[in-house]
């Protein structure tokens, strides 16, 4: 192996743990999560440099919401959106690369469907 595949192979195991640090900060109720599971649905993870710079969790919840279908999760819809806004580009990331692992195993919309998919998803409060 060559020193540059060793640097290679040192950043890659740095972004997998950041990205899995992130994933595991960002907590999300079972609402939440089958609300993100359908506005990140048919679109696999975008990657590149110009990734960084979008949110697409963000963006994609909002636009499903202002569709007015928020009402069939049972979520408050401000404070998922408020806690997507807040997220850096890293976990953005991981997020959708989590869901997309989701579908990738048979996208089972359950709490346990969900952890198997890396995703933290914990009690809340619903509308």
């Amino acid at each position: 192996m060559t020193a540059a595949h060793g640097e290679a192979r040192d950043e890659l195991g740095t972004w997998r743990a950041v990205m899995a640090g992130e994933l595991a900060r960002v907590r999300l109720t079972l609402g939440e999560a089958r609300l993100l599971a359908d506005a990140l649905a048919g679109q696999q993870p975008a990657h590149g440099a110009t990734r960084a710079a979008e949110p697409v969790c963000y963006a994609r919840c909002h636009d499903l919401l202002t569709r007015g279908t928020g009402d069939q999760y049972e979520i408050t819809e401000d404070r998922l959106l408020a806690k997507l806004q807040l997220l850096g580009p890293a976990a953005d990331i991981a997020l959708e690369d989590a869901f997309a692992r989701w579908r990738a195993v048979g996208g089972d919309p359950t709490r346990d469907g969900f952890t198997r998919a890396g995703l933290l998803i914990v009690p809340g409060p619903v509308a």
